[in-house]
């Protein structure tokens, strides 16, 4: 005896269904994930901002009150979440000898990959003085 009418799904039929559900997933993910890595990003460059500003306010300090001029420098800043690794790359301008610029790259860990963002400011010269 034959069977005429079978129920329930061919196994090609549920190997295709999961296929499709597999691309739509990812799909879907894929976008979020990208969001998601952009803001963390944005979150520690907003970090590394902070704490780099704050560590060029104190080799400023250090620059003009004893007169001499920076070296390189490297060290590790912590911020509330990371922590930033960072070298500095100071570099005398030939027609101004007090003045230096620095080019600070700070690298980091995020979402399971190497991160790196740079930062260039001058140092030196002459403080001015402001009447108030």
């Amino acid at each position: 005896m034959r069977l005429t009418h079978q129920s329930g799904f061919s196994l090609v039929e549920v190997m295709l269904a999961t296929l499709v559900l597999s691309v739509g997933l990812v799909t879907i993910y894929r976008p979020l994930l990208s969001a998601l890595d952009a803001v963390e990003y944005g979150d520690a460059r907003l970090e590394m901002n902070r704490l780099i500003s704050n560590q060029i306010c104190e080799w400023e300090q250090i620059v003009f009150q004893t007169g001499r001029p920076m070296t390189n420098q490297k060290g590790v800043l912590i911020g509330s979440k990371k922590a930033f690794q960072y070298y500095a790359d100071i570099k005398s301008i030939d027609s101004n000898p007090i003045l230096q610029h620095a080019k600070v790259t700070m690298t980091w860990e995020g979402l399971g990959r190497k991160k790196q963002a740079t930062r260039d400011f001058y140092v030196g010269g002459t403080p001015v003085e402001t009447t108030a």
